[in-house]
């Protein structure tokens, strides 16, 4: 599909916030489900529940999880299936 110039809005207001494509905590690309808890804590969903919510006096005063919790829990979300199957019988 192409685009022309003519299409395409640009937005110039005082107003306009930009959202950051990825979690600046994990580096995971953001969902539209994540602009919330970015909005609030300035990451995605997954490090709010993670990391904020058990430290959120740290958090509200700067800390971060150093670099081996973040990785932790990357590896971790990676074992997470990314789909739901439905109609299987255990």
């Amino acid at each position: 599909m192409f685009m022309r110039f003519e299409d395409l809005n640009i937005i110039s207001s005082s107003e306009y916030q930009k959202v950051s494509l990825t979690c600046p905590n994990c580096n995971l690309l953001m969902t539209t489900g994540d602009k919330s808890y970015f909005d609030k804590y300035e990451c995605c969903e997954a490090c709010t529940i993670i990391f904020v919510h058990p430290n959120k006096e740290k958090w509200i005063t700067g800390w971060r999880p150093p670099a081996e919790e973040i990785n932790r829990m990357l590896k971790k979300k990676t074992l997470e299936p990314t789909y739901i199957m439905r109609g299987l019988k255990c």
